[in-house]
Order: structure tokens, then C-alpha cells, then sequence
């Protein structure tokens, strides 16, 4: 049975393999289904069982167990567990070399060296099967938020790896590649902003932001991962900021047009997904901090503060939130021209 699904990553993803995507603001981690009184769950971030909710169950208390017995053993668990992961990282079959790279990911957050399991996790990025890609990439993102600015003499190889797998991965793993590519970005800050990084960076994220089209919710969590890019970045952005802050803007303004037809007019227009509006004006914000004043001419030129100031009366929270957000951003950036 696992012989059949040992290298699949040539097999498109289907529709139902891809959970609902909710953007998270920079300014706010509550998803909009808490208006309902749900709390967010920060564990379905993990790796999803296809089959059976008692071996994703299995699998978190394993990986937190795992957990605990490092917090306390720390490393006199080496010897012990060395081997074991030497063996598992290697393995023929996708489910236990998975085993191994989730496993990875439980410790290293407690006391293993970043550099002790980041080729290896690396390696496993672009494996060939999709489930182990996913858990590799995953467990690399809780690595780059630990390890911080020591990735920094790793970056080259690291995005060399990233890149490639855009290459490699389908629908479902391009999205979590997005956030640890945004990940990486918050990581290390204003290191990534050199050629080098982002002449081997951008290209396939533009391209990606070039197919997209306005109303396709992966323009998500591309925008959350140009809104760290473009902090990261600053000035280095700025070869790519024009097309980027006019599509955010034209996102923000369709958003409103289509709100207010719906209000006018319920049974003829459907009210629109304002994640829409919240991801543009977040990635607006990661430009104004990350351009500075170079963002001045662009807002200029655009009708940008006359739409912020519809956003700040819109009735949903999450809008305001980020409208107010980069209020703030834009009037650090170029005070002048918001009064």
C-alpha cells in the first residue's frame, strides 16, 4: 500500500486534501470563526491524518511527550535518541521517515543546536513524497523562529532549497512553503536584503503573484508572506513595490465598491470576503515599514487615504484593526501627507 504513495509529488493535490485558508492579520492572531466564540487552535497547524482523527490524536501526544522528556532529560537524550532519528530520517518508507522529521521538530524547539538539523530537515524539503515534504517544511518554520538571525551565514543554501521547491510542490505544500518563506523573513530581518537573497527570492514569488488572479484565495497566504518579505527587504523592495502597492490598493477599493453594492442591493450582490481588503492592507503596512519614505511618492499618487478612511468605519473589527495599523505605518513613513 505505501509503495503506491512513496513518491507522489507529480500527483496534483485535490480539492477537499486543502483545508479553508483564514488570513491572520499582522496585528491581531484571532480567526474570524472566533466571532462565533470558538478559540483559535494553534495544533491544526500541524500535520492532518486523511484518515483517522485518533492517529493525529496519537501522533500530537507522542510529539508532546517527546517534548517533555527533552525539557527535562535535555541532552542526556542524545545517545538515546541520535540513533533512533539517523534511522528513521533515512528510511525507505514515507510514514516513518515522517515519524522522524516530526520528531525533529518537537526537540528542537527545547535544546538541539539549529544547525544540528537544519541540512537535514533541508534534504527533507524536497523529498518526493508530499506528506514528507509537508512535515519537513512545517517542522523547518518552527526552526527558523527559534534559530533567528543564526541562520544568517545559512541563508544562501537555505533559500536556494525554498526556491527549488516551488518547483516541486503542489497546491497544498506551496501554501505552508509561503509561510515558511515569511517566516524566514521576520527570522532574519534586514539580512535577507541583499542581491544575492533576493535576485534568487523574488522571481518565483512574483511569478506566482502574476498568476494569481484577484479573486483566488492563495493570493493569502502570498500576500501575508510579501508583507514579511517587504519589511525584510526595505529599500531592496523597491525594484517590485509599484505593481505591488497598486494591486493592494485596487484589492482594498474593489473590496469597498462590492460591500457597498451588497448594501445596497443584497439580493443582486453577494457581500464580499473581506479577508481580501485585511490581507491588501496588511501587506500595505509591511511595505510603509519597510520602505520608509520611499513609500511617499506611491501614496502621492494614489487615492489611498480617501479608502483608509472608509476602512476605518468599516463594521467589521478585523478591518479596522488593520486599516488603523497602517495608518499608523503610512504616517510614520510620510507624516505630510496624511494630514
Amino acid at each position: 500500500m505505501t509503495g503506491d504513495v512513496e513518491d507522489d509529488e507529480m500527483i496534483p493535490d485535490r480539492e477537499e486534501d486543502i483545508r479553508p485558508r483564514f488570513h491572520k492579520s499582522r496585528t491581531h492572531t484571532i480567526k474570524h470563526s472566533e466571532e462565533n466564540g470558538e478559540e483559535e487552535d494553534d495544533d491544526d497547524d500541524g500535520i492532518d491524518d486523511d484518515n483517522s482523527l485518533s492517529d493525529w490524536n496519537l501522533r500530537k501526544c507522542s510529539a508532546a511527550a517527546l517534548d517533555v522528556l527533552a525539557n527535562v532529560f535535555r541532552e542526556e537524550l542524545l545517545p538515546v535518541l541520535v540513533p533512533i532519528l539517523k534511522e528513521t530520517l533515512f528510511h525507505q518508507e514515507w510514514e516513518i521517515k515522517e515519524s522522524g522529521i516530526l520528531a525533529l521538530g518537537a526537540i528542537a524547539e527545547d535544546y538541539v543546536s539549529p544547525t544540528l538539523v537544519m541540512l537535514q530537515l533541508l534534504k527533507r524539503v524536497l523529498d518526493g513524497n508530499k506528506r514528507v515534504q509537508e512535515a519537513a517544511c512545517s517542522a523547518f518554520a518552527t526552526l527558523e523562529e527559534e534559530a533567528c538571525t543564526e541562520l544568517v551565514p545559512y541563508l544562501g543554501f537555505i533559500l536556494e532549497t525554498l526556491v527549488f521547491a516551488f518547483s516541486k510542490y503542489q497546491h497544498k505544500n506551496l501554501l505552508i512553503l509561503y509561510d515558511a518563506i515569511g517566516t524566514l523573513a521576520d527570522s532574519v530581518g534586514h539580512h535577507l536584503n541583499k542581491p544575492d537573497y533576493i535576485n534568487l527570492l523574488m522571481p518565483p514569488l512574483i511569478q506566482k503573484w502574476n498568476i494569481l488572479k484577484d479573486e483566488d484565495k492563495d493570493l493569502f497566504p502570498l500576500l501575508e508572506c510579501l508583507s514579511s518579505v517587504a519589511t525584510a527587504l526595505q529599500s531592496g523592495f523597491l525594484p517590485y513595490c509599484e505593481p505591488v502597492y497598486r494591486r493592494c490598493v485596487s484589492l482594498v477599493e474593489q473590496t469597498l465598491n462590492q460591500h457597498i453594492a451588497n448594501t445596497q442591493n443584497p439580493e443582486q450582490f453577494e457581500a464580499p470576503d473581506k479577508d481580501f481588503m485585511i490581507v491588501a492592507l496588511d501587506l500595505l503596512s509591511g511595505l510603509a515599514e519597510g520602505l520608509d519614505g520611499h513609500i511617499e511618492k506611491l501614496v502621492i499618487n494614489s487615492n489611498i487615504m480617501q479608502l483608509l478612511y472608509q476602512c476605518m468605519q468599516d463594521p467589521m473589527p478585523e478591518v479596522r484593526q488593520s486599516s488603523f495599523a497602517l495608518l499608523g505605518d503610512l504616517t510614520k513613513a510620510c507624516f505630510q501627507h496624511e494630514c
